[in-house]
């Protein structure tokens, strides 16, 4: 799984990248570019946790511990 996340990641983030350069290029709004970049960001980071190449994923749940009272 590590192998996948070490070679998907880069492929998928250079792939998508492209993809949000070409979507975003004709706009010229400062606060609708900011709008897009957080968007853009957020939905990669839903995107690497639903098929699996988050790095949060490598290292077990994610979840943190609460401790007990």
């Amino acid at each position: 799984m590590i192998a996948l996340m070490a070679v998907g990641s880069p492929l998928a983030v250079w792939l998508l990248a492209r993809l949000y350069l070409l979507a975003t290029a004709r706009v010229r709004d400062a606060a609708s570019a900011t709008v897009l970049t957080f968007v853009g960001t957020f939905g990669v980071w839903l995107l690497a946790e639903r098929v699996g190449l988050s790095p949060r994923r490598a290292g077990g749940s994610g979840e943190t511990e609460r401790a007990s009272d």
